[in-house]
């Protein structure tokens, strides 16, 4: 009878720590769910302003292990979930997208909203950096850097100051530099061949150019006063490269006032 009596109380004790056990193990799962987190985003074309389906979005680890993969759905929509707490790489990729890629932290649950990706046909097919120095303003005087303006071969002066900002060169070569008319064209200071600056533009070849050098023009009252009036002209002066300032500069003229008049004049440069 006590046999029996222990038997059936063992049963109850059993049957008890089998469901303590039970519970114990639902409220554990439910808190390791709680320490879970999840991500989602939705992925969108940066032109067009819509969802973009099956880009392919990889969560990486800190140390770039790939944890897990996926595609976005047809509304652009995607999700990682029971994801633990850390620093993470969403990596997003699309052959006709540009990759992107996102470090989040995860502290709880994470919605990035619109990631927005760049097709690649918006890309420009030429980024061109120039150097800081490539332009530089001292008072009235306005630098180019010659060399960080790409010219092509054989191009003369005229073909760089097309490309230097605020200059343009109509077709007759006339220069003008914010709207106001270049008059001179100095070469290293000095006077290239009188006051016609195109003798200089389509002559010079632009690989001599070092420093392309603009300023407003002055005559010799305001050089001495140091009063400059405002004036619609500008000058030019060209600094040439070392290897470039010897050359041979010339110019001849001759006339005669017999009956039978005529003038020539010679202009050479090397």
């Amino acid at each position: 009878m006590v046999y029996f009596a222990h038997l059936w109380y063992g049963t109850i004790f059993t049957n008890r720590l089998k469901k303590v056990i039970l519970i114990f193990l639902v409220l554990f799962s439910q808190l390791a769910d709680a320490q879970k987190h999840s991500v989602q985003a939705v992925l969108w074309d940066s032109l067009s302003v819509r969802a973009i389906p099956f880009v392919s979005v990889s969560l990486l680890a800190a140390d770039s292990t790939l944890l897990s993969s996926t595609r976005s759905g047809m509304q652009g929509q995607v999700a990682f979930k029971r994801i633990d707490s850390g620093q993470y790489i969403l990596l997003f990729a699309h052959p006709k997208y540009l990759g992107q890629s996102k470090r989040i932290r995860l502290q709880w649950n994470k919605d990035l909203g619109k990631v927005f990706l760049m097709p690649y046909n918006q890309l420009l097919s030429k980024v061109v950096i120039r150097d800081k120095k490539a332009i530089l303003i001292q008072g009235d005087t306005i630098t180019f850097a010659a060399d960080s303006f790409q010219t092509k071969d054989g191009a003369v002066l005229e073909d760089l100051i097309k490309l230097l900002p605020g200059m343009e060169v109509d077709e007759n070569g006339a220069i003008t530099n914010q709207g106001k008319q270049v008059e001179r064209v100095l070469v290293n200071g000095e006077e290239f061949f009188g006051n016609d600056p195109t003798v200089a533009t389509k002559n010079l070849p632009s690989k001599a150019i070092d420093k392309v050098e603009v300023y407003d023009s002055k005559d010799a009252q305001e050089q001495f006063t140091g009063f400059v009036a405002d004036k619609d002209t500008k000058v030019i002066n060209l600094k040439l490269k070392k290897e470039y300032n010897r050359g041979l500069l010339g110019k001849v003229g001759s006339a005669t006032n017999t009956q039978d008049r005529w003038a020539q004049q010679l202009m050479l440069n090397r």
